[in-house]
């Protein structure tokens, strides 16, 4: 009864463990898939990240292209600016009545040139008139000058405004090239965030599956510590059973020995029969 009871025992001890064993490799195949899954996100979050750092080159790229552009229509502007205050401090310094005071004073010194040419004065009279002309040409001389110089500032005006048109040309050059990249960026920075937000999806779901992974794998791990309790049980009813098995061969061994050492002794014969066969009924059979 003892002996059917160990073996019922270690039969339902294995079917356990093959159970377990079962189950441990389930969870370890599922905890396998979810560690695909996580490394084919984690790959996903690299590829990510280096379009990410690709995007971020090229806004930095654009960046500096933005900053010289800027720079290069400030200078522009700033000189045209300058240029145009030049051209304000030249025509103020202009006297806009010479050129008309020039030509009265060429009609009044010829008016009285040709009185003293045709008019008989006095000997005091005509000093007088000459030394009027002789003044009337010192001023006309002045005039002639200033008239001169101011026609040479016209000149450096048109030349400042020519300049002052072609700083603005290409101030407004260099800003629309400007607003070309600063466009580009914009829509790198769209990009950009795009991206961002995708890579924290990504880490988001990567780091779930971890979690599933190291949760799955903690299941198959108890899974395994159970059948490895389990299969060490196993192994020691197995060794009792051994043992006892070793028991019973050595008690008969005995039995046997004995029952053939009183079997030799004639005077025992028949009390060894009834010994013999009590012991054949209690311990099993008898080898002669």
């Amino acid at each position: 009864m003892a002996v059917k009871k160990k073996i019922d025992e270690l039969r339902s001890a294995e079917e356990k463990f093959q159970s377990l064993v079962t189950k441990r490799d389930e969870l370890s195949q599922q905890a396998q898939a979810i560690r695909v899954e996580r490394d084919a996100l984690n790959d996903k979050k690299k590829e990510l990240r280096g379009y990410l750092d690709d995007l971020r080159d090229q806004r930095r790229s654009l960046s500096s292209k933005v900053g010289n552009h800027k720079k290069k229509r400030d200078d522009l502007q700033l000189k045209a600016k300058s240029m145009i205050a030049m051209k304000q401090k030249l025509r103020s310094s202009m006297n806009k009545e010479a050129r008309m005071s020039l030509t009265d004073k060429k009609r009044e010194m010829h008016r009285l040139e040709m009185e003293q040419q045709t008019i008989p004065v006095p000997i005091e009279e005509e000093a007088e008139l000459v030394k009027k002309i002789k003044n009337l040409y010192k001023q006309i001389s002045e005039l002639e000058g200033l008239v001169k110089e101011q026609k040479e500032i016209q000149l450096s005006v048109q030349e400042i405004d020519d300049t002052i048109d072609e700083a603005f040309k290409l101030a407004n050059s260099e800003h629309q090239h400007l607003m070309l990249y600063v466009n580009e960026r914009r829509e790198i920075d769209s990009k950009l965030d795009t991206v961002v937000n995708d890579i924290g999806i990504v880490i988001a779901a990567a780091d779930k599956k971890h979690q599933e992974f190291l949760e799955m794998r903690d299941a198959a791990d108890a899974q395994h510590n159970k059948a490895r309790e389990l299969r060490d049980k196993i192994l020691e009813i197995r060794a009792t059973k051994r043992a006892e098995r070793d028991e019973q061969r050595r008690d008969l061994a005995e039995v046997n020995a004995s029952v053939r050492k009183e079997l030799l002794d004639k005077d025992k014969l028949d009390k060894a029969a009834d010994s013999a066969l009590k012991q054949l009924l209690s311990k099993g059979k008898i080898e002669l």
